[in-house]
């Protein structure tokens, strides 16, 4: 809010431009690079392929309350930003979805195609000509129609080095797809994104992407949703998203919080401001070193869980607490150092009416993902508010 004396601030159209490259930039994740597939430069490659028409027209919002006016040439074609950075390299590029998918001679050239480039890189989206990411309706499926599904399937199997580009809202079912060499999750990234997964793909941008949610194999079955026309009891309870998949690894393509990077960081020397906690209202400090042990800059987002490991009641396996985005140098060194208290011990107890903290042994786990657990310690948790507190001895460890 401005009083009438203040000067309202100078709108930069240029200045949010940017603003929307540099959230980009942030948020596109790499799942996969197996052989080092990306980034694509010179000495690697001398000609790609470049398939999909959301490589020249992205998609970059959902519909509904997340579809905003933009003009055309505000939108950044990742195609204009491939055939800019690829100095010395050869690209061609063949939209193949132009009106939905009807030429089978694209399949067929695309089969034929894998030893005329080194690498190809084939740009899919889940909302060709229909906003099926928005409110007021949920989605059919989280597959991809399988009209694409068919084209992913047949990349795959024709180039041995591809980068598959997906642009989703959220996460994807690889159909007959699952063992694509490279993926990266472009996301709706905005007006700015085409430039950003151009840097990205050719290695001017580290990508430090991490997932928000599970990226599964299968659709979940199993659920029940009786319903008695008033209300909906949804039994999996508090074991929703990643909690779920905890106990489910087989179900898992990609976990949450995963995310790669073109260098490689070293987690070491977890410790614990106290090991054993008697009091009700508490501060625990957790420290751990991060190193950038790759050959280049980057920036890792470190994630703190906690496991409760003699619950007496139905708890997740472990629940995220915090977490922070590190940027270190080349050879960098940092000491990171997260606080917690006793509210992230606690779950909320349906007859206290209330939020609970039960007498225990906790695991403090330190993560890439939530299946990436680099570092971890137990605390022990003495809490005189607990009724339960009797049962309880310290012996369990971690």
């Amino acid at each position: 809010k401005y009083s009438k004396k203040q000067e309202l601030p100078e709108y930069s159209r240029e200045e949010q431009h940017n603003a929307a490259y540099n959230a980009s930039c942030e948020t596109i994740t790499l799942l996969r690079n197996e052989n080092g597939i990306l980034p694509l430069n010179k000495e690697k490659y001398k000609k790609i392929a470049v398939f999909g028409r959301c490589a020249d027209e992205p998609l970059f919002m959902g519909g509904g309350s997340s579809k905003v006016t933009v003009d055309k040439e505000s939108v950044d074609s990742p195609l204009k930003y491939i055939k800019e950075n690829a100095d010395g390299i050869e690209v061609d590029y063949i939209p193949v979805f132009e009106d939905g998918f009807n030429d089978e001679g694209v399949l067929y050239n695309m089969r034929y195609a894998g030893t005329d480039y080194d690498c190809a890189v084939l740009f899919v989206g889940d909302n060709y000509g229909a906003d099926c990411e928005t409110e007021s309706f949920d989605r059919d499926s989280i597959k991809l129609p399988n009209y694409v599904n068919a084209v992913i399937e047949l990349a795959v199997r024709t180039f041995p080095k591809l980068v598959l580009v997906l642009q989703s809202g959220s996460a994807l079912i690889p159909y007959r797809w699952e063992n694509a060499p490279c993926v990266v999750q472009m996301w709706y990234s905005g007006e700015a994104a085409g430039r950003a997964i151009a840097d990205i793909l050719f290695g001017r941008v580290n990508p430090s992407g991490k997932l928000s949610e599970t990226f599964p194999l299968k659709e979940r079955d199993g659920l029940c949703y009786p319903g008695d026309e008033v209300k909906c009891e949804y039994t999996e309870k508090l074991n929703v998203g990643y909690r779920y998949y905890d106990a489910h690894p087989e179900e898992v393509w990609f976990p949450f919080g995963h995310g790669l990077s073109y260098t490689s960081f070293d987690y070491s020397d977890l410790v614990l401001s106290e090991e054993k906690i008697t009091s009700d209202t508490f501060k625990l400090k957790v420290s751990f070193k991060l190193k950038n042990i790759g050959e280049i800059a980057g920036k890792e987002a470190v994630q703190l869980y906690i496991a409760p490991l003699d619950s007496i009641v139905a708890r997740p396996i472990k629940e995220l607490r915090a977490f922070e985005k590190i940027e270190l140098k080349a050879g960098e060194e940092k000491q990171i150092e997260f606080t917690i208290n006793d509210r992230d011990f606690a779950y909320y107890n349906t007859c206290l009416h209330d939020w609970h903290v039960e007498s225990g042994v906790y695991g403090i786990l330190i993560g890439a993902s939530s299946a990436d657990i680099r570092l971890k310690k137990s605390v022990s948790v003495l809490y005189d508010g607990d009724y339960t507190k009797d049962r309880f001895d310290g012996s369990m460890v971690l």
